[in-house]
């Protein structure tokens, strides 16, 4: 038996401090806003990113972010607001 398994890039594999992504408002929490950037990568904008820009979107709306950093160990991606 030989088994074949797909291999395919997602925005995980690629994404870089300073990158502009346009994403979707997944979810609110008390900590900040989650936000799906792909299928299956999510990051975070946190609360003193909010307050500074004095934004406040709701679950479902589209976000212009900027990754402030990614922690590939913890596997988590920081996100500010997009000027």
């Amino acid at each position: 038996i030989i088994l074949t398994q797909i291999l395919r890039e997602t925005l995980w594999d690629t994404i870089k401090g300073n990158q502009i992504i346009d994403g979707i408002v997944k979810d609110i929490k008390k900590f900040g806003t989650l936000v799906l950037l792909d299928e299956e990568t999510i990051g975070l904008v946190h609360n003193s990113e909010m307050e500074k820009f004095n934004k406040h979107p709701k679950i479902g709306s589209d976000i212009s972010v900027k990754v402030l950093a990614v922690d590939r160990t913890n596997r988590k991606i920081f996100l500010t607001f997009s000027e």
